[in-house]
């Protein structure tokens, strides 16, 4: 299950023209698809999941993996060109990194920023290789209850760590595992929820699904921003070599492993996101920067951001190809296409599909090299596509989401299944209902039903969860995360009236 050798194999895959391909093509297109304000890198895996349909399972691995890498990475380019994050992951960036570009130096930004990303995504990519298979192992010996448990277990601490309220994240839950509902009953063999629709048999299908949950947002936001007109502008920027760079950066080398260690622990843990690593990597690094210049543009706070927030990406893969829990919102688009090609991420993922998943390994590694590469090399080539007008940006997306909708069935049932899901996203956002909870309860939907009907088919009653030291600890450890979560969820609610008075009186 571990070792070199497999690792050796994987890049053997890798360096076939069509992975090469892959990787060269995905970095690109997700460096482009991040630095543009409005998309992400959720938008561009599930944008180019009906893609995957024509390349074989590890190309197809790749390309989303490199999407995923090179679209976190690419927020810092509007971060730093503009003070405007691409992404969620960029927030820091923004701040330290247009400080140097307001003092003169954004191409410096730029380089350290990518240089940074990829040191902390191979960082990432070394947990991926030597952590995942131990994960597995520990995983071989859990039954349907406790993977039962570890599926509730995520949900809530999507639910949980949602910025909106409590009723708002259980009924986007509720809503998602309902729609998980449409198809064939395991439990009663029959059909339910599908309305005479011969196409929804099998449930609702996946990919109009995801582009409903993830495009329709951007889509929305994009179209009310390009009805306001707003622009984007260009920094003239200084030159600054690979070499002087690759310098500067490991200058900082202690700033590179705290933040690329938070950032994947951060990954690990479901559903805490992106965005939440670079703020603790960078708060950590205050503590022990002496750099005056912290936090108003200094390069250990762009480092320490950076090496966070693409180190987040090989942590969030981990309790995927592990146990089948997706890490993230880009993970869980990637749980979707490990389906599609009919691959069942879990602990004996190793067993039945090793040789795929060493290739997407070694691919993980040879496509933060190439981000870190690109980034440095084509920095200011990259920030030309902040001028793309939003309007076109639009009706590009609006259009390959249709697209790969019918695509992904040749139907059209499959459009009206997206237009659908697009409309119920956007009354979510009107009324502020978190997006994730849902997707993610629909995407994990189906497998918690099968495996609740298993368990309660195996137990002769709820006591022998308690008999389980792994359900026992997963018990624990839902209670202990609930508990915690909704101290932190009343103190923030308790301080935001208070610092609103104190506003009003000052």
């Amino acid at each position: 299950m571990g070792g070199l050798e497999p690792l050796i194999g994987g890049l053997s895959a890798v360096f076939r023209p069509d992975c090469l391909m892959a990787a060269f093509g995905g970095v690109i297109i997700g460096i482009i698809f991040g630095a543009v304000p409005g998309l992400n890198a959720t938008l561009a895996i599930v944008l180019f999941l009906p893609v995957t349909f024509l390349m074989s399972p590890d190309a197809a691995l790749i390309l989303l993996s490199a999407l995923y890498v090179a679209g976190i990475y690419g927020g810092s380019i509007s971060a730093v060109v503009l003070g405007i994050p691409g992404t969620a992951a960029s927030v820091m960036t923004a701040v330290e990194g247009y400080g140097l570009a307001r003092r003169g130096m954004p191409n410096r930004a730029l380089q350290i920023s990518a240089f940074a990303s990829g040191l902390g995504g191979l960082i990432s990519a070394i947990a991926l290789v030597t952590m995942t298979p131990a994960l597995a192992r520990v995983a071989l010996s859990f039954g349907p209850s406790e993977f039962s448990l570890l599926i509730v277990f995520s949900l809530l601490l999507v639910i949980l760590m949602a910025p909106q309220n409590l009723f708002a994240g259980f009924g986007a839950a509720a809503l998602g595992l309902m729609f998980a509902m449409v198809g064939y009953d395991p439990v009663a063999v029959g059909e339910r929820l599908t309305f005479g629709i011969a196409e929804l048999r099998g449930g609702l299908p996946l990919v109009p699904m995801l582009l409903g949950f993830f495009a329709a947002p951007q889509v929305i936001r994009l179209a009310v921003e390009a009805l306001h007109g707003t622009n984007t502008r260009m920094d003239s920027t200084d030159s600054f070599g690979f070499w002087q760079t690759a310098k500067a950066t490991f200058k900082w080398k202690w700033t590179v492993l705290r933040a690329s260690t938070v950032g994947l622990g951060i990954g690990i843990l479901p559903a805490v996101g992106v965005e939440t690593s670079p703020i603790l990597a960078h708060s950590l690094e205050r503590r022990f920067s002496k750099n005056p210049d912290f936090g108003e543009g200094s390069e250990d706070g762009l480092i320490a951001a950076e090496c966070a927030n693409n180190a987040t990406v090989g942590g969030s893969l981990i309790p995927l190809i592990g146990l089948g829990i997706p890490g993230s919102a880009p993970a869980a688009v990637m749980l979707g296409a490990l389906t599609m090609h009919n691959v069942a991420p879990g602990p004996l993922i190793f067993i039945t599909n090793g040789d795929l998943i060493y290739a997407l390994f070694a691919g993980f590694i040879v496509v933060n090299l190439m981000m870190m590469i690109f980034g440095v090399l084509l920095a200011r080539q990259f920030a030309i596509t902040l001028r793309l007008p939003k309007g076109l940006i639009v009706t590009f997306v609006a259009a390959a989401a249709i697209f790969g909708s019918y695509a992904s069935g040749t139907s059209l049932t499959y459009v009206y299944v997206l237009i659908g899901a697009s409309a119920v996203v956007a009354v979510m956002l009107l009324a502020d209902i978190p997006i994730l909870p849902c997707a993610l309860a629909f995407v994990l939907g189906r497998t918690l039903e099968n495996q609740l009907a298993v368990s309660f088919a195996s137990m002769s009653g709820v006591g022998e969860l308690f008999a389980r030291p792994a359900s026992v600890m997963l018990i624990a450890l839902t209670l202990a995360a609930t508990v915690i979560l909704l101290r932190i969820r009343l103190q923030d609610a308790r301080s935001t009236p208070l610092a609103v008075q104190q506003k009003v009186e000052r």
